[in-house]
């Protein structure tokens, strides 16, 4: 009679409820050796604002009525309890149980995170808890911890228990991913997830740590530095999103925490694509594109202050909208990347579709109330791979391009080269040749009767031609020792300070060691190539300063070594001196050019100036 009434109030519930199975002692489950199975097509006792333990099911006494049964394990979200729609937040025990064949092997059972603390009991013994249960919010503790379970049924009956308490997420129960095994083929599951989870943890990881290297010691280039913290922030996401992972680096982590995080960096990704792609190929994405995208993810970054189950009730809008929108337009910018040609355009297209794929699945695991677990590790890894390619396949097409361009503009410099030569050689010759025939016409007029008069005007003029020949020479011999000093820089200055105090009629002493001259040639980071002709001309404007203003011989000291460079001259001054030569501000205006420093003193007894590069400029 008893067993009559049990079976007519069981119906009862049922037809209040969503489409459910009758309730049924210890229904059969065929275990497989090497396989799991899903406790799914059970009926599952759904016991709302109860924690009803062990030994509440006493066959001895009157058991409990259920609220409702249930299909399968769920959340409680959207189910009718006395005519009633569950919410968010609140308790429950759901109950199962089933009969195996494998007597008194060891089982082993996979539960993922449930929403959000609980409590397990397997054949009335307790397993596991997470979490603190309770019946208010004032005292709950949520926890974000999936569980592998072993145990025993001697006599092939399995009953188990699950209390479940959310008053955090939006979302609140079991989920549906609940497995069973055998012990040894779940622990090799559990192993292969954790394994699957540290080598997507390392591969992003690696390639994190590989771009923010090559964009410190390398390239400061704006897409490698995007592309790192876009990989910073798939590590981030990888490890908060691991079902294992989780486990292992935040044991403890608290489930409103955990939330916030994992949703931040979600909110971001989008954005990160689209401006790495914006980094890449420069101008492609329109500026409101991206602004629109940047407004988005810091409206939803701010809703992080609110409670939990607020603004993750819209994280599947904004995975779905969002997420999938940043997606279209990175395709749509990628396209006309390829139709252009450019380098990488392909395989980031690759990428971006693997991670669209990759969206859509995660929004339906939302939407259904599973969980990716290890599933989204891979795709981050997947996609971080094909952008990393593409990363790498643009900047071998920029280096091919900038060799390309190197050889153009050596071919460009030899061209420049020759022409120099040849506007010299006819400064030279026709230049030199009028003022030598200008000379000459002088010198004869000197010697006719009728310039008596005007003999001293005319050796005047005449000398000052003389002294014009000269400088054009003087200057054409610079220009030549120029090119020796792009050469070799110390080879030149010396060469350059010969002439002009040779073709002054002043002594010289110009001191360079053999350490130096080997240490000239290493110059290249503190005296480019294209720094040393304005070195050169700063070089001959000191050197005319001291022929101006000293006597005697005059001491001139280059030093090199392997990051500095140092050249200083010194003489006795010719005359009381309390300020700068007039040239010394065109002077500055080139060191500054060059990122050099120079000082000069003019005063009384001696004149000494000096130019640094390198570590000395920076010691002033």
């Amino acid at each position: 009679m008893f067993f009559r009434f049990r079976c007519i109030v069981l119906l009862l519930v049922c037809s209040v409820s969503a489409p459910c199975l009758q309730a049924a002692d210890f229904q059969p489950v065929e275990l497989k050796p090497n396989s799991s199975h899903a406790l799914r097509n059970l009926p599952w006792e759904f016991y709302w604002q109860r924690y009803l333990y062990p030994n509440d099911f006493n066959p001895t006494t009157q058991p409990p009525v259920p609220d409702l049964i249930l299909p399968g394990p769920r959340i409680w979200n959207g189910l009718k309890v006395r005519g009633e729609s569950l919410g968010s937040f609140g308790y429950a025990t759901y109950r199962v149980r089933f009969s195996i064949t494998a007597t008194g092997e060891r089982l082993a059972l996979r539960i993922p995170a449930p929403l959000a603390s609980y409590r397990i009991f397997i054949n009335g013994q307790r397993l596991a808890a997470e979490g603190t249960l309770v019946t208010t919010a004032d005292a709950f503790v949520g926890r974000r911890k999936s569980a592998l379970l072993a145990f025993t049924a001697p006599a092939g009956k399995i009953e188990i228990i699950f209390h479940v308490a959310n008053f955090i997420l939006y979302k609140g129960g079991l989920r549906s991913d609940i497995e069973l095994g055998f012990a040894s083929a779940m622990q090799f599951f559990g192993m292969r997830y954790l394994a699957v989870d540290l080598f997507c943890l390392g591969l992003i990881f690696s390639i994190m740590l590989y771009h923010l290297l090559l964009y410190f010691l390398a390239r400061r280039n704006k897409a490698v530095i995007v592309f790192a913290v876009m990989a910073i922030d798939y590590f981030f996401l990888a490890t908060l999103f691991g079902e294992q992972s989780i486990l292992l680096f935040f044991p403890s982590l608290p489930l409103e925490l955990h939330t916030r995080l994992s949703s931040a960096f979600a909110y971001v990704l989008p954005v990160l694509v689209v401006q790495f792609i914006d980094a890449l190929y420069p101008h492609i994405i329109a500026q409101k594109i991206k602004r629109l995208f940047w407004a988005t993810a810091g409206v939803f970054v701010l809703l992080l202050a609110l409670p939990v189950h607020y603004f993750s009730f819209y994280n599947v809008f904004y995975y779905g909208i969002v997420g999938v929108g940043a997606e279209l337009v990175s395709l749509a910018a990628i396209y006309r990347a390829v139709r252009e040609d450019r380098a990488g355009a392909r395989l980031l297209g690759a990428g971006v579709i693997v991670l669209m794929a990759l969206t859509i699945y995660a929004v339906f695991l939302f939407a259904t109330h599973s969980q990716a677990g290890s599933f989204l590790s891979i795709g981050f890894s997947l996609f971080a791979l094909a952008q990393s390619g593409s990363l790498a396949h643009a900047h071998a097409g920029l280096t091919e391009e900038n060799e390309r361009m190197h050889l153009r503009l050596e071919t460009s410099r030899s061209a420049l080269d020759e022409q120099r030569k040849r506007i010299e050689a006819n400064l030279h010759d026709s230049l030199g040749g009028n003022l030598t025939d200008i000379k000459l016409a002088l010198e004869a007029m000197a010697d006719e009767a009728q310039a008596q008069g005007l003999r001293k005007d005319i050796r005047r003029l005449d000398k000052r031609v003389a002294a014009t020949i000269a400088s054009l020479r003087t200057e054409l011999l610079f220009l030549e020792d120029m090119q020796l000093a792009t050469e070799d820089f110390v080879s030149g200055i010396n060469l350059i300070l010969l002439r002009r105090y040779q073709m002054a009629h002043r002594p010289v002493d110009i001191r360079i060691s053999a350490a130096t001259r080997a240490a000239s040639r290493q110059l290249r980071d503190v005296l480019p190539i294209e720094h040393i002709p304005e070195l050169c001309m700063i070089v001959q404007e000191v050197c005319n300063n001291s022929l101006k203003y000293s006597v005697g011989v005059t001491v001139w000291e280059i030093v090199a070594k392997e990051n500095s460079l140092s050249i200083e001259v010194s003489g006795k001054s010719r005359y009381r001196r309390t300020k700068p030569g007039l040239g010394q501000g065109t002077i500055q205006q080139r060191v500054e050019r060059i990122n050099a420093h120079f000082y000069e003193v003019p005063v009384s007894g001696g004149y000494a100036a000096k130019i640094m590069l390198g570590v000395f400029a920076l010691s002033v």
